[in-house]
């Protein structure tokens, strides 16, 4: 879809107090389908506090505006993945691959 409609993607989850969040560009190779592709629901409901939906949502929000305002250039989670874990107050970035 990012390619088709040449759109770039920001896409954040959470589960508990972890969260984590990807920006795919039009012209990467990379989807959400490599990335996700091998990953099975646990059939367990999860959970995450609001707090939690506020600063992932938030740290998105700015990633956002950062394109807007810079374009391409003002992205910092392109390519990579950002794990985000607040019961340690931490962000780690995962380089991606393809």
């Amino acid at each position: 879809m990012c390619k088709r409609e040449k759109a770039v993607l920001v896409h954040a989850g959470i589960d508990g107090m972890f969260g984590q969040l990807v920006t795919i560009l039009p012209e990467s190779s990379l989807r959400l389908r490599d990335i996700y592709g091998g990953v099975t629901l646990n059939q367990k409901e999860s959970s995450a506090l609001c707090s939690c939906s506020m600063v992932v949502g938030a740290i998105q929000t700015i990633e956002i505006i950062n394109f807007i305002l810079h374009g391409k250039k003002g992205l910092r989670f392109s390519n990579k993945i950002a794990s985000i874990d607040l019961h340690s107050f931490s962000i780690e970035f995962i380089k991606l691959k393809r």
